[in-house]
């Protein structure tokens, strides 16, 4: 298990240890306000949806830009490959913008949705 990932399975969203670690990550990867943040003013929220990562969303009271956190827990290969893409998707505008990558995870931009459940799927407006 990769350092990234016993810390956020090891602690809670709303600990001082998670609180503190999303606030550097915002800072080295987003900058601007999240310099400035304070962990009062943080909220983590883990996103159940993720089936092979562990995904959070994180925002800020003071921040404009909230960001998706994500912590793999596949092997280095997939991982990598994964990167690569998802790169090449928000460089060509075609995904969510890409804040930065770590070992273990990623900092990307995020995109409010809903997942669609296999009803919704089958609706004429969706197909």
């Amino acid at each position: 298990m990769r350092q990234i990932e016993k810390l956020f399975t090891e602690n809670e969203p709303d600990s001082d240890i998670i609180l503190e670690k999303v606030i550097q990550m915002g800072t080295d990867f987003i900058g601007g306000e999240w310099k400035n943040v304070e962990k009062s003013q943080v909220n983590v929220n883990r996103i159940i949806e993720g089936q092979s990562n562990y995904i959070f969303h994180v925002t800020s009271s003071t921040s404009s830009t909230p960001f998706l956190l994500r912590v793999h827990r596949q092997k280095d290969s997939h991982v990598f490959t994964d990167t690569v893409i998802f790169s090449v998707f928000s460089e060509r505008g075609i995904g969510p913008k890409l804040y930065g990558f770590f070992e273990g995870g990623r900092i990307e931009e995020y995109l409010p949705s809903k997942t669609l459940d296999s009803e919704s799927v089958l609706k004429p407006e969706f197909v």
